[in-house]
């Protein structure tokens, strides 16, 4: 690898300990014994020769670095870390107009922490090797760069993420695992959660100092109590789009805060959100914690915001829009004309997010109410993909839908578990469902 002057200057000066005022007057002399026939470049290899320094070694991508010794003096490094964070995945816009992706990984060793850019196609890297918080990994051929006055990573072509690399030893970092049905007080650290995720509710958009936002609200449980999560932008988008009821995570390094009701979590941005993490930390599946800390009653008896087991007959397959399309860029609404979709915000075609729901309303002798099913269960439920809805619908392909799921519910006794809201239109109590099982068939 051919090394810029400056950068085998910085390796001499830091080896050998000297001033650029000491060391232009060396070069100066080299370059005035060959009479102009050597370069910059030249002089400072016969330089470094001659005061012993090896920048064969100093340059080579098989070097091996500590963080607090990388430089921008360096071109490239490879490394020994263990994993510190993995941030959720980012998307932007090229200066060409294509989508591009950026995948941050946070390193540490025994000197210092640097962050590690993973760019395009490298952004996989994360998935392909299941990393997670504290994982041993060797980064070979890693280019170095200076972000707002830090020092920075960026994996090169034909650079590695080598997992688990033999014969190395670097501690291991701190964890601070906690139960969530042990705590009582907000801890005053950021603690790390092993639990199994019972509900995601739909991702809401709003506006903080002229700036738009995404925020998701989730629920995990541990298998004796559930909490409340909060997610925002990239972690939101991420979960929304990549996690499902049912789904293992590994939080690492979250806030819990105190909220109006309970205890609430918090995803940082330097948090890492793991799916089905490997552990030894045994949660309920999902079907056994829908049966855990629920309340069955009768629907004359519930009171808003409060989760609950109802059972009753299916009186009704309410029909709607069944699906609704929203923009991934500026999560406005998107409109499907002539199978295209089209966001007029952005004013461009676009690979629209899709929610898909409907609505039951059910008795059970006490009263009726609406029941409200999303995304998962509805798949489930009505027997249909949501990525066949991502199309055009004709009327009768509508009512084919609608009367399957007639046929196989209607007057049928069922068994939900979810949690109770006021409609903000209707302002009447409705039921948001979680999950569903017949009872007769």
């Amino acid at each position: 690898m051919q090394l810029t002057s400056k950068q085998i200057r910085e390796v001499i000066k830091k080896e050998k300990g000297l001033s650029d005022e000491e060391i232009i007057p060396m070069v100066e002399d080299i370059k005035e014994k060959y009479e102009g026939l050597l370069s910059d470049v030249g002089a400072d290899i016969i330089l470094s020769k001659q005061l012993g320094v090896d920048m064969d070694l100093k340059g080579s991508t098989g070097a091996i670095t500590k963080i607090s010794e990388i430089t921008q003096a360096i071109d490239s490094i490879s490394l020994y870390a263990r994993v510190k964070s993995i941030p959720a995945l980012k998307t932007y816009k090229s200066k060409d107009g294509s989508d591009g992706r950026i995948q941050a990984v946070y390193l540490q060793d025994d000197t210092g922490i640097i962050k590690l850019n993973l760019w395009q196609d490298k952004a996989d890297i994360v998935k392909e090797l299941h990393l997670d918080k504290n994982d041993l990994v060797f980064v070979k051929d890693a280019g170095v760069s200076q972000y707002n006055d830090r020092i920075e990573l960026s994996l090169r072509q034909g650079g590695q993420i080598i997992k688990d690399p033999d014969g190395v030893k670097i501690p291991k970092l701190k964890e601070n695992f906690v139960k969530i049905s042990e705590l009582e007080t907000a801890p005053a650290e950021p603690v790390d959660i092993i639990a199994r995720i019972t509900n995601i509710y739909q991702a809401k958009t709003f506006t903080k100092d002229d700036r738009e936002r995404l925020a998701l609200n989730f629920e995990v449980s541990d298998g004796i109590k559930s909490i409340r999560c909060v997610a925002f932008d990239a972690f939101a988008k991420e979960i929304s789009s990549n996690f499902s009821r049912g789904d293992l995570v590994r939080l690492s390094d979250v806030t819990i805060k105190e909220g109006l009701y309970d205890l609430e979590l918090y995803i940082n941005w330097n948090s890492t959100v793991t799916k089905n993490p490997i552990t030894n930390i045994k949660i309920p599946e999902l079907y056994e914690l829908t049966l855990l800390d629920v309340k069955d009653e009768k629907i004359s008896n519930l009171e808003p915001n409060t989760s609950y087991r109802i059972t009753g007959t299916v009186i009704s397959i309410n029909r709607g829009p069944l699906r609704a399309f929203k923009c991934p860029d500026c999560k406005e609404k998107v409109f499907l004309i002539n199978n295209e979709f089209i966001c007029e915000a952005c004013n461009k075609q676009v690979n629209p997010e899709i929610n898909i729901f409907s609505s039951l309303d059910i008795d059970d002798g006490t009263g009726v109410i609406r029941v409200t099913i999303f995304n998962q269960l509805l798949e489930e439920v009505f027997e249909l993909k949501k990525e066949d809805l991502k199309k055009e619908l004709s009327p009768d392909e509508k009512d084919a839908i609608y009367y399957k799921a007639e046929k196989k519910l209607f007057g049928k006794i069922i068994k939900i578990t979810g949690k109770t809201r006021t409609n903000d239109f209707s302002n009447q109590l409705e039921f948001i469902a979680n999950s569903l099982e017949l009872l007769n068939t």
